[in-house]
């Protein structure tokens, strides 16, 4: 449970400053949109214009309550007067009645541009920084804890990543495999029950990983696990992937030889959520004028650390500011706004701004070619499946049921019974 070896020991990390921490509970976001939590104590990441520092010193939101929202106040919320205060340039405020006129707040221009600015800073500093010579060695990071929905069933990822560490073991994997918790999700009896797979379970909290997080959720573990793993060579899954054959060859493929990453493509077909990095979205990062580009489907990652050290690290800015660009957890159910989709567009803009290269796999396949139902199927350089990223079929892949159109049906069984 705690950091030992599956985990580098923290301070071998550059220490993080203290910033504004997110409050998670049971699914619901809290958090300060003050202006004092937007703007970060870490001086790397300071805005340095000061004509941006005093458009920022203005507060929004409600001004009898304080009340502060990622979308219109209603004063349903609050009970207050209905009468709000916005404020505008210095010295100006614009008093309305009726709803709060500031609406979203991640739509206000002194945000936007603040956020631009701060990413601009972060890649800065992502390209100054040197991977520690700690890591070596090659393994799997599997992000373990929660409990997700499907179709009103909940289900442990815990349970889904058994099943997935079961079929690596099915399919010959030998590389080391650790499942990361963060505070509270790892219960008794897991470590021992993970144990039977060869897996180790780290706590992030224990581990002192967790402390650093700016944004203490599942998304957001997912770049600090595989900063954090003592691996150099990183194979990061989530929970619901099933691999169809033994993936360890990947490290030693040409495409990943010369790039040091492997990614695959997102569904470019637009649905709930928006599957492109959009022209609005780049200028938002500072990157106007560049052409749209299909998002990255970020359920399985190749990642060499020496190499990629930088776009982890510009990763990690995205994540510690999932409250502006990721919309948090849980997806379009969010609290608050969000400009992409979880952690996917996190790591696309971090590999894309900073420069660093990568091996891109344009080819998918939907399981359901009637689109209602399935999951993904990724494919190796040579266009053999290897990952099968279940989307809707959480609740039967840690059940031990048959999946439609999955390769490996018969193991599934055996993976609950291990």
């Amino acid at each position: 449970m705690g950091c030992g070896q599956p985990c580098l020991e923290k301070q071998t990390m550059a220490a993080r400053p203290q910033q504004p921490v997110m409050i998670l509970s049971h699914g619901k976001v809290a958090w300060d949109m003050s202006v004092r939590a937007m703007r970060l104590p870490d001086d790397t990441y300071q805005a340095d214009d000061e004509t941006l520092e005093r458009r920022l010193s203005g507060p929004w939101g409600c001004d009898n309550c304080g009340l502060r929202r990622g979308r219109v106040c209603s004063h349903a919320d609050c009970g207050c007067p209905v009468d709000v205060t916005l404020a505008g340039a210095p010295g100006e405020a614009v008093k309305r009645r009726g709803k709060c006129p500031l609406g979203r707040w991640d739509q206000t221009e002194n945000v936007v541009e603040y956020h631009r600015r701060l990413v601009q800073s972060a890649i800065s500093h992502a390209k100054r920084q040197q991977c520690p010579p700690a890591f070596s060695g090659r393994g799997i990071v599997v992000p373990a804890g929660g409990i997700c929905s499907t179709y009103g069933k909940p289900v442990r990822y815990f349970d889904c990543a058994l099943t997935a560490a079961h079929m690596l073991r099915a399919r010959g994997c030998e590389l080391p495999i650790q499942f990361w918790f963060l505070k509270g999700e790892l219960e008794p009896g897991m470590v021992a029950i993970a144990k039977r797979m060869q897996v180790d379970c780290v706590d992030a909290e224990e581990c002192g990983v967790q402390e650093q997080m700016r944004v203490p959720g599942g998304w957001q573990l997912k770049v600090y696990a595989i900063l954090h793993s003592s691996f150099a060579e990183v194979l990061h899954l989530d929970a619901d992937n099933i691999v169809a054959r033994d993936p360890s060859y990947l490290f030693d493929t040409p495409e990943f030889r010369e790039h040091g990453a492997m990614f695959w493509t997102d569904n470019p077909k637009p649905g709930i959520h928006t599957p492109y990095v959009t022209e609005g979205i780049w200028d938002r990062l500072g990157a106007s004028g560049r052409e749209p580009e299909v998002d990255w489907e970020t359920g399985q990652m190749v990642i060499d650390k020496r190499r990629c050290w930088s776009a982890l690290q510009l990763t990690r800015h995205f994540a510690d500011h999932a409250d502006y660009w990721g919309g948090m957890n849980n997806g379009h159910h969010q609290v608050g706004p969000r400009i992409w989709y979880g952690d996917k567009t996190d790591f696309h803009a971090g590999w894309s701004l900073t420069g660093t290269p990568r091996w891109f796999q344009d080819y998918y396949e939907w399981s359901d070619p009637t689109q209602k139902q399935g999951f993904y199927r990724h494919f190796d350089p040579q266009r053999r499946l290897i990952f099968q990223h279940q989307i809707q079929f959480k609740y039967e892949m840690a059940a031990g049921k048959p999946i439609p159109g999955l390769v490996g049906n018969e193991l599934i069984a055996k993976a609950v019974t291990a």
